[in-house]
């Protein structure tokens, strides 16, 4: 129109690399070469308890003492942010924080999941009571989670 052409960008869309599988021996193996046991024959063993464990992590959003524990320390916004309705006190530097800084951390670390064997320990490990949690912030959480971890 006009005699005007806009120029269109030929960006190419990036799609995700498929999984090649391959089938030998009367199994399926991953590109590692490690047999894909789970799911129809689509997951490795590692996979399939990594998809377990999120799983179960999405559980514990909803455990009514994490709320609780969460509620003790909110209060109204005092800071000059007028869009926030509610800050969180962080119980490791015990400053403010919007609840998007805020991260409800276990006191005793849950782990991971490798095998059935270790479910039911997790799920006791996850699912505490109200003084099972603290309020961190971000900065104090990563801090907490590298001391764990033998960062610090």
């Amino acid at each position: 129109m006009w005699g005007l052409e806009v120029p269109k960008t030929t960006k190419p869309k990036t799609r995700k690399k498929p999984r090649v599988r391959t089938f030998k021996d009367g199994k399926w193996w991953s590109v590692r070469g490690v047999e894909l046991t789970r799911a129809s024959g689509t997951m490795t063993e590692a996979e399939f308890w990594a998809f377990i464990l999120s799983v179960l992590r999405g559980g514990t959003k909803f455990w009514k003492p994490k709320l609780e524990k969460k509620l003790e320390g909110r209060r109204t916004n005092e800071s000059s942010n007028k869009k926030l309705k509610y800050e969180y006190q962080c119980e490791g530097c015990l400053g403010w924080v919007p609840e998007k800084e805020l991260q409800m951390d276990h006191k005793i670390a849950c782990g991971g999941i490798n095998g059935a064997d270790k479910v039911v320990a997790w799920l006791l490990r996850a699912f505490v009571e109200k003084d099972g949690f603290q309020r961190l912030c971000k900065t104090c959480h990563k801090a907490k989670t590298l001391e764990e971890r033998g960062g610090i």
